[in-house]
């Protein structure tokens, strides 16, 4: 996949793959074969089945990156992995040099306030969920990476572009209207949802691996009613050339 996507890109996206395994030597030699296949960088969940103390996770993290031949993101999904990474663990994995920012999807903007205040200038902090893009990059965050842009790109970057822009009543507009599509796609219906809106956009989406299920029927209408009422789609232009 990470080949496939290196060469379809031309060489025009900064790809980035997932590498995690339990033990850090896999997660090194996972590392190894994305940077091989074209990755240009790494997002690094934490061990969540041994779950070790703060010690045991920077050396987890510092170990992957004095191995890694690209630089690695730090990735903090509590909501799947049970493992709400510090603040403490951030700011000492962020000094090492190979280690250039972290995806914070825990919702805590406190703690992503503190990421931004006490890291490097080169450590990038990225809002995990369009939930709430608006409230990340007002707390300092560089941008965001979230699964609603997959579907509604142009209205992501409409927000970020009027954030920076100092067009904050556009922005909250943009912020509220994303909000219950975003929501949908992640925490309601989850990744079959969001495949099944791909499809219905004339995208490919495809089955679900098992143990996940397909969303049912009425799950899909409610969800795909939530992407119309939204009013999003009017700004993604792009969609009519496919």
């Amino acid at each position: 996949l990470t080949r496939t996507a290196k060469e379809g890109s031309a060489g025009r996206l900064h790809i980035m793959a997932g590498a995690h395994f339990p033990s850090t030597d896999e997660t090194i030699k996972a590392a190894g074969r994305l940077a091989a296949a074209g990755a240009d960088s790494i997002l690094l969940l934490p061990p969540h089945y041994y779950k070790g103390k703060d010690e045991a996770l920077v050396k987890y993290f510092t170990d992957v990156a004095d191995e890694s031949p690209v630089p690695l993101f730090l990735y903090n999904m509590p909501a799947n992995t049970g493992v709400d990474i510090n603040i403490e663990v951030i700011c000492a994995a962020a000094r090492h040099p190979n280690i250039r920012g972290i995806k914070d999807t825990s919702g805590d903007m406190t703690k992503l306030g503190y990421t931004v205040l006490r890291t490097p200038d080169g450590f990038s902090t990225f809002g995990g969920t369009g939930n709430w893009f608006l409230a990340a990059l007002s707390m300092g965050a560089c941008g965001g990476t979230m699964a609603v842009s997959i579907l509604f790109p142009r209205s992501c970057q409409m927000l970020y572009e009027a954030f920076n822009d100092g067009r904050i009543s556009e922005a909250a507009a943009l912020q509220k209207r994303l909000l219950p599509v975003s929501d949908a796609i992640t925490r309601r219906f989850g990744i079959p949802g969001l495949k099944r809106a791909l499809e219905a956009y004339g995208m490919t989406g495809g089955s679900c691996r098992r143990p996940l299920l397909p969303i049912s029927e009425a799950d899909a209408g409610e969800l795909l009613k939530v992407i119309r009422d939204s009013g999003l789609d009017e700004y993604e232009t792009w969609r009519n050339n496919r």
